[in-house]
Protein backbone atom coordinates (compact mmCIF):
# COMPACT_ATOMS: atom_id res chain seq x y z
CA UNK A 1 0.00 0.00 0.00
CA UNK A 2 2.91 2.30 0.73
CA UNK A 3 4.28 2.30 -2.64
CA UNK A 4 0.44 2.91 -4.00
CA UNK A 5 0.65 6.21 -2.12
CA UNK A 6 4.31 7.59 -3.22
CA UNK A 7 3.74 6.52 -6.61
CA UNK A 8 0.65 8.50 -6.82
CA UNK A 9 2.12 11.63 -4.80
CA UNK A 10 4.83 11.72 -7.53
CA UNK A 11 2.45 11.43 -10.46
CA UNK A 12 -0.35 14.19 -9.35
CA UNK A 13 0.54 17.07 -7.91
CA UNK A 14 -2.22 19.35 -8.26
CA UNK A 15 -0.61 22.53 -6.84
CA UNK A 16 1.99 22.76 -9.91
CA UNK A 17 1.40 24.99 -12.29
CA UNK A 18 -1.58 26.08 -11.03
CA UNK A 19 -2.03 29.79 -9.04
CA UNK A 20 -4.35 29.83 -5.78
CA UNK A 21 -7.56 31.24 -7.75
CA UNK A 22 -7.53 28.41 -10.14
CA UNK A 23 -6.62 25.30 -7.61
CA UNK A 24 -10.34 23.22 -6.69
CA UNK A 25 -11.24 24.06 -3.24
CA UNK A 26 -10.74 21.33 -0.31
CA UNK A 27 -13.37 19.16 1.00
CA UNK A 28 -13.33 21.30 3.72
CA UNK A 29 -14.17 24.46 1.95
CA UNK A 30 -17.03 22.77 -0.19
CA UNK A 31 -18.48 20.98 3.02
CA UNK A 32 -18.55 25.03 4.37
CA UNK A 33 -20.10 25.87 1.18
CA UNK A 34 -22.99 23.07 1.54
CA UNK A 35 -23.58 24.01 4.79
CA UNK A 36 -23.45 27.89 4.38
CA UNK A 37 -25.59 27.81 0.62
CA UNK A 38 -27.78 25.33 2.04
CA UNK A 39 -28.63 22.07 -0.48
CA UNK A 40 -32.45 24.13 -2.54
CA UNK A 41 -31.08 27.61 -3.55
CA UNK A 42 -33.08 30.44 -1.42
CA UNK A 43 -32.57 28.67 2.10
CA UNK A 44 -29.56 31.30 2.49
CA UNK A 45 -29.03 34.86 0.70
CA UNK A 46 -25.89 33.23 0.50
CA UNK A 47 -24.24 32.66 -2.53
CA UNK A 48 -21.19 30.90 -4.20
CA UNK A 49 -19.62 34.20 -5.50
CA UNK A 50 -20.16 35.45 -1.88
CA UNK A 51 -17.96 32.60 -0.51
CA UNK A 52 -15.14 32.76 -3.45
CA UNK A 53 -15.39 36.65 -2.61
CA UNK A 54 -14.41 35.67 1.20
CA UNK A 55 -11.81 33.05 0.05
CA UNK A 56 -10.28 35.25 -2.18
CA UNK A 57 -9.98 37.72 1.12
CA UNK A 58 -8.83 35.17 2.85
CA UNK A 59 -5.88 34.49 0.41
CA UNK A 60 -5.40 38.33 -0.02
CA UNK A 61 -4.75 38.65 3.44
CA UNK A 62 -2.18 35.81 4.18
CA UNK A 63 -0.48 37.03 0.60
CA UNK A 64 -0.25 40.80 2.46
CA UNK A 65 1.51 39.27 5.45
CA UNK A 66 3.78 37.36 3.82
CA UNK A 67 4.74 39.89 1.47
CA UNK A 68 5.11 42.14 4.51
CA UNK A 69 7.32 39.20 6.29
CA UNK A 70 9.74 38.90 3.10
CA UNK A 71 9.97 42.33 2.79
CA UNK A 72 11.24 42.73 6.53
CA UNK A 73 14.12 40.11 6.42
CA UNK A 74 14.86 41.48 2.77
CA UNK A 75 15.93 44.88 4.77
CA UNK A 76 17.24 43.04 7.47
CA UNK A 77 19.49 40.99 5.32
CA UNK A 78 20.26 42.38 1.77
CA UNK A 79 23.81 43.88 0.94
CA UNK A 80 25.18 42.24 4.77
CA UNK A 81 28.06 40.06 5.68
CA UNK A 82 27.45 36.84 8.01
CA UNK A 83 30.04 38.94 9.83
CA UNK A 84 27.91 42.35 10.18
CA UNK A 85 24.92 40.15 10.99
CA UNK A 86 26.59 38.54 13.97
CA UNK A 87 27.66 41.75 14.90
CA UNK A 88 24.26 42.80 15.16
CA UNK A 89 22.79 39.82 16.93
CA UNK A 90 25.76 40.70 19.45
CA UNK A 91 25.11 43.76 20.05
CA UNK A 92 21.48 43.04 20.80
CA UNK A 93 22.32 40.21 22.92
CA UNK A 94 24.44 42.53 25.01
CA UNK A 95 22.27 45.78 24.81
CA UNK A 96 19.32 44.08 26.45
CA UNK A 97 20.76 41.32 28.57
CA UNK A 98 20.99 43.98 31.59
CA UNK A 99 17.18 45.14 30.71
CA UNK A 100 15.98 41.21 30.48
CA UNK A 101 17.97 40.03 33.99
CA UNK A 102 16.55 42.96 35.84
CA UNK A 103 13.25 42.09 34.42
CA UNK A 104 13.56 38.93 35.30
CA UNK A 105 14.66 39.64 39.09
CA UNK A 106 11.58 42.28 39.09
CA UNK A 107 9.24 39.39 37.79
CA UNK A 108 10.59 36.82 40.71
CA UNK A 109 10.17 39.37 43.73
CA UNK A 110 6.67 40.04 42.59
CA UNK A 111 6.05 36.56 42.70
CA UNK A 112 7.34 35.91 45.86
CA UNK A 113 5.70 39.03 47.17
CA UNK A 114 2.59 37.39 45.77
CA UNK A 115 3.34 34.48 48.03
CA UNK A 116 3.83 36.31 51.03
CA UNK A 117 0.54 38.09 50.45
CA UNK A 118 -1.40 34.72 49.65
CA UNK A 119 0.01 33.21 52.64
CA UNK A 120 -1.09 35.59 55.57
CA UNK A 121 -4.40 36.83 53.54
CA UNK A 122 -3.14 39.86 52.76
CA UNK A 123 -5.29 40.40 49.68
CA UNK A 124 -6.53 43.66 48.55
CA UNK A 125 -10.26 44.40 49.37
CA UNK A 126 -12.22 45.50 45.74
CA UNK A 127 -12.97 49.16 46.70
CA UNK A 128 -9.33 49.88 47.44
CA UNK A 129 -8.78 52.80 46.15
CA UNK A 130 -6.02 53.62 42.78
CA UNK A 131 -2.52 52.66 43.44
CA UNK A 132 -1.83 56.43 43.37
CA UNK A 133 -3.99 57.19 46.04
CA UNK A 134 -2.65 54.66 48.53
CA UNK A 135 0.78 56.29 47.19
CA UNK A 136 -0.20 60.36 47.62
CA UNK A 137 -1.60 58.82 51.17
CA UNK A 138 1.49 57.09 52.16
CA UNK A 139 3.76 60.42 51.11
CA UNK A 140 1.89 62.43 53.40
CA UNK A 141 2.01 60.63 55.97
CA UNK A 142 6.12 60.83 55.68
CA UNK A 143 5.89 64.41 55.34
CA UNK A 144 3.57 64.81 58.61
CA UNK A 145 6.30 62.71 60.46
CA UNK A 146 9.19 64.54 59.23
CA UNK A 147 7.24 68.00 59.87
CA UNK A 148 6.68 66.81 63.47
CA UNK A 149 8.84 68.06 65.88
CA UNK A 150 11.62 65.00 66.92
CA UNK A 151 10.59 64.16 71.27
CA UNK A 152 14.20 65.07 73.18
CA UNK A 153 14.38 61.46 74.28
CA UNK A 154 15.08 60.62 70.06
CA UNK A 155 17.34 63.52 69.71
CA UNK A 156 21.34 62.51 70.21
Amino acid sequence: MPSYALRSAQRFRPAQGMSCHDAAPSALELRFVERSLGKHSGETDMSMIDVQKALLLIDAKKYAESMAEASFFERLLVKRSKNQLEDDADFGIAAYTHDFTAYTVADEQLEQLQDVAHERDLSLPSDDPTPEVRLNACLETILADMNRPMSPQLAV
